[in-house]
């Protein structure tokens, strides 16, 4: 019995040890799994992070694509007609600002030609210190294209027989413009032509298709411009401004605003252009500038495809980097 006894211990004691040293093989198994988990870790660490720069890289690439092909916001300042109003009240302010604005020439009517109109010295001093016209022709023909064109060969004609030179600029209609008659403003010399509807309205003639320009029409009654402004820089848009004269005698329902609300409104273009949020441009400056920020787009689009192609090429190298690596621990 004695012996049974000490055969029974000698058992349990070496099943301890066998348990033990099964655990403590377990133990130290598992604190060699930890210990290559953390040298794989920290050996492919360097690889994951340069490949996570290439990422960022990438997105900050396109953000800078998309941003400079959008430009920043610009605000268009456009007016109406080209009454006399427009050289007094209106040109002293604006000249206070230091802006410049887009007028049109309606209807084959020369400056000067009637008591309305500007003068064709007030034209020429306007012209001279940067003030932009656009031709705009109201045709009686509706949708008639064919009458459309004539009547516009015959003010062009007129307007040039006064010694008035094809701007580079027109102005449609609400509901007066079409592919075809873009193509008729193409052939007569003009390069950039606007849809100032309240509605929303576009620069056309630009490589990439027509550039929507949401377009405020001022009044007495709708004074919309400061959240106009707001929401175009917010969004990172353009935005123009159609005024309608600018007279201190408002008689009825004239569509008309006076010299002080004409001033507040610059001082708030003013205050945001100062803090470079905006800048200020005739229509004809911002058809310009955007075909500018297109060509620059398109030059950074180059960069953009090399970048493209060292990335993906050193992205495939860190990637047989991070497989020689595991191979290693298998």
């Amino acid at each position: 019995m004695a012996l049974l006894r000490i055969v029974a211990v000698v058992v349990t004691v070496i099943g301890i040890i066998g348990i033990a040293a099964a655990l403590w093989a377990e133990k130290k198994k598992e604190q060699q799994w930890v210990s290559s988990n953390a040298e794989i870790t920290a050996r492919i660490k360097p690889f994951e992070e340069e490949k996570r720069v290439l990422e960022k890289q990438d997105k900050e690439w396109l953000q800078r694509l998309e941003n400079t092909r959008n430009g920043g916001t610009c605000v268009l300042l456009g007016f109406a007609n080209a009454n006399q109003t427009l050289t007094q009240d209106t040109l002293q302010i604006m000249t206070e600002y230091g802006y410049r604005g887009t007028f049109p020439l309606q209807n084959g009517l020369v400056p000067g030609s009637s008591p309305e109109l500007m003068s064709m010295e007030a034209f020429h001093g306007m012209l001279g210190s940067g003030w932009e016209y656009v031709f705009q022709t109201e045709s009686p023909g509706g949708e008639d294209e064919e009458q459309w064109v004539q009547q516009l060969d015959d003010q062009i004609a007129a307007w040039n027989g006064a010694g008035i030179g094809t701007p580079g600029g027109y102005f449609f209609s609400e509901g007066q413009s079409s592919e075809s008659k873009e193509e008729d403003l193409k052939a007569r010399g003009f390069s950039v032509w606007a849809v100032p509807q309240q509605s929303g309205g576009y620069i056309g003639n630009l490589e990439d298709g027509a550039l929507p320009v949401k377009t405020v029409v001022v009044s007495k009654h709708a004074m919309t411009m400061e959240s106009a402004l707001t929401n175009a820089i917010s969004k990172k848009k353009s935005v123009a401004f159609l005024f309608p004269e600018v007279t201190s005698q408002i008689e009825g329902d004239r569509e008309a605003i006076t010299p002080e609300t004409f001033r507040k409104l610059l001082s708030e273009i003013k205050e945001k252009e100062m803090a470079g949020a905006l800048q200020v441009m005739t229509y004809y400056q911002y058809y310009q500038y955007r075909v500018q920020c297109q060509a620059e787009a398109e030059a950074l689009k180059l960069e953009y495809e090399i970048f493209c192609q060292q990335k993906d090429a050193r992205i495939k190298e860190l990637d047989e980097e991070i497989r020689n690596v595991l191979e290693e621990y298998r």
